[in-house]
């Protein structure tokens, strides 16, 4: 995908949530709980709701994005600049890029989004035929399937 097209399908943090949704539950919702499939959405929370046993979920929920008050354009824009091959952006260079405020919050996306790319060869293992993704949607689908991650964490 070309900077041209991101910057078309993520434009807004609407975009960006329906791709999340559609990679997290590439099947639709299934509740975690229970595993019904139909739910109520809650708009002004972002959270997902069971309609059989009324379990809530939050589309970042067990994620590295879980918790963060970056928005999820930001993210994105991360870690697409991330995923590019030829990408040798220095940390302070996307702090400025990304208009992030403090580098210790770039720091800490940085280091979540390298853990997550250190976990995705295990979680893209060819199994039969292989599907050609898009750098940044595999680096995403690792970023999902990467669990929380707090500061300290990181620290240690």
């Amino acid at each position: 995908m070309g900077l041209e097209e991101f910057q078309e399908r993520f434009s807004t943090e609407d975009s960006c949530r329906e791709h999340l949704f559609e990679i997290r539950w590439q099947r639709g919702y299934i509740c975690p709980r229970c595993g019904h499939d139909r739910y109520y959405f809650h708009g002004p929370r972002h959270l997902y709701e069971c309609r059989a046993c009324r379990y809530q979920v939050s589309l970042t929920a067990g994620t590295i994005f879980q918790t963060t008050k970056i928005s999820l354009r930001t993210w994105f824009w991360m870690i697409f600049l991330m995923a590019q091959p030829e990408s040798q952006l220095s940390m302070l260079s996307l702090q400025r890029m990304l208009k992030i405020k403090s580098y210790k919050t770039a720091w800490m996306m940085v280091h979540k989004i390298r853990i997550a790319m250190a976990g995705r060869d295990a979680y893209n293992k060819p199994a039969g035929l292989i599907e050609e993704d898009q750098p940044f949607d595999r680096l995403l689908r690792s970023c999902l399937s990467t669990p929380a991650i707090t500061f300290s964490q990181l620290k240690a």
